[in-house]
């Protein structure tokens, strides 16, 4: 038999649905980002509130767009269009004296007379590729370089993973590594991605020229686990081989399933367990009262309720992921937070 962790919380969390926040707002860089190296490179294209890095002729110098603030696990989404040079998406970095001006892994962006190194995984200044797709990937998931390549990346403990136009860059099944993509990779293997780091947009030195634009970059976010002001979800939506993980976005404290009442139920809400792939959950509440078994998005899953302690049973059972068991009794309401591996 296999017991699964039952977490009390004091105070209820409320749910919402996950929403992607912006991390620009696409009219000023100041003051959620800055730029390190020579500014002339970057501008905002007003016709579609882009970022924009360009030098008609070879530029010297890297040039890089950090954000201020430093993210450690995250799923992260953004658009780009490359039409000439090469750029890259930093994650977990780190700012550095001279050109290139970063330390870190990014996801790789690269033109040669069409899109190279579509998805892969480089760290600088070592060791290099740590993940690159095989070129045959840029056919199965690039599109053409005059429209924007979508984006997500996502850090999850230990992993990382990266999905391409809704390909699986990084981290997918069998199917997307026969098509070129590769297994996840573990970020802190590499020391200079080990620590909470910030993004960054790359202007790479030397290119005879260079034209990159990104847009829409949104960080995923949903009610936060109070314990870590963050949760592990479980994938992203309409992405099954790519995980999610919410940031707190602010809304999570204290509205639907705020505790209330005079009696603390949490000591009457048993063990969840797993039998034989059936799952159950003890209530030891010695009278009338309710049961409601909740996902993060907000979602009840199972309903029952009972005239005594109860042994509930659940027909379908849970999805790997994190759930709360809200026990209602007497006008009082207390709950647990149910991990399920």
């Amino acid at each position: 038999m296999k017991k699964l962790l039952l977490i009390p919380i004091a105070s209820m969390l409320a749910y919402g649905a996950p929403v992607w926040k912006p991390l620009f707002n696409g009219t000023a860089f100041d003051p959620e980002w800055k730029i390190v190296g020579d500014k002339k490179y970057w501008s905002i294209d007003p016709t579609d509130s882009s970022i924009a890095g360009y030098s008609e002729t070879r530029n010297p110098e890297a040039t890089m767009l950090f954000t201020k603030a430093t993210f450690d696990q995250f799923t992260v989404k953004y658009s780009y269009r490359l039409k000439a040079g090469c750029s890259g998406f930093f994650f977990r970095a780190k700012e550095a004296a001279a050109s290139p001006y970063v330390v870190g892994c990014q996801i790789e962006a690269k033109f040669d007379g069409g899109l190279k190194e579509f998805g892969s995984l480089y760290c600088h200044p070592s060791p290099g590729w740590v993940r690159e797709t095989d070129p045959k990937f840029v056919a199965y998931a690039a599109r053409a370089p005059e429209v924007y390549q979508d984006v997500i990346l996502t850090v999850k403990n230990p992993s990382v993973y990266v999905n391409t136009n809704g390909k699986q860059a990084i981290g997918g099944g069998t199917a997307s590594q026969a098509a070129g993509g590769k297994a996840s990779w573990a970020y802190a293997d590499n020391s200079g991605s080990a620590a909470p780091g910030v993004f960054g947009l790359q202007i790479h030195e030397q290119q005879p020229k260079m034209d990159i634009h990104f847009k829409n970059i949104m960080i995923l976010t949903g009610c936060g686990d109070k314990q870590s002001a963050k949760y592990d979800g479980d994938f992203v939506t309409g992405f099954p081989e790519q995980p999610a993980v919410y940031q707190d976005n602010g809304s999570c404290v204290g509205t639907s399933l705020e505790s209330k009442g005079k009696t603390d139920l949490r000591p009457y809400i048993g063990r969840f367990e797993v039998d034989a792939g059936k799952s159950s959950l003890e209530i030891r509440y010695p009278g009338k009262h309710s049961l409601d078994i909740i996902d993060l998005h907000g979602k009840t899953v199972f309903s029952g309720s009972a005239a005594t302690g109860y042994k509930y049973h659940f027909s379908r059972p849970l999805k790997a992921g994190i759930y709360f068991a809200k026990l209602s009794a007497n006008g009082s309401v207390s709950a647990s937070k149910i991990v399920v591996p």
